[in-house]
């Protein structure tokens, strides 16, 4: 999963580097962005909310799972990668995201790397 994310971001971020001129930088930067968070999402967030859609459902009277949790193991590191890649989008980038430097600067990221 690493591996494959490593080549997406790369190629993506290859992208914004050509898009930056035709003016397509931030949408690609965007769905960069939406990538790596959806694989974040699903392998740290999809059984809480299938937890939670069950426990509503049984509230209102249904019995049993409506779905059935994936129990997937979080790889390891996936956030720290996640958060690496939101850095590095970011970093010498402001104008292209009109992030303030103040938000992206290394005194609020603990680990270097």
């Amino acid at each position: 999963l690493l591996v494959l994310s490593a080549a997406v971001n790369f190629l993506a971020g290859k992208a914004v580097e050509k898009g930056v001129k035709k003016g397509r930088g931030r949408g690609i930067l965007v769905l960069g962005i939406i990538y790596n968070l959806a694989w974040l999402c699903v392998f740290k967030y999809a059984d809480f909310i299938f937890e939670n859609i069950n426990a509503l459902a049984a509230l209102g009277g249904t019995e049993g799972e409506l779905i059935h949790p994936w129990n997937l193991l979080l790889p390891v590191g996936i956030s720290f990668y996640t958060f690496c890649f939101f850095k590095a989008g970011t970093s010498g980038r402001n104008q292209l995201l009109h992030i303030p430097e103040h938000i992206v600067s290394d005194r609020h990221i603990p680990l270097r790397y």
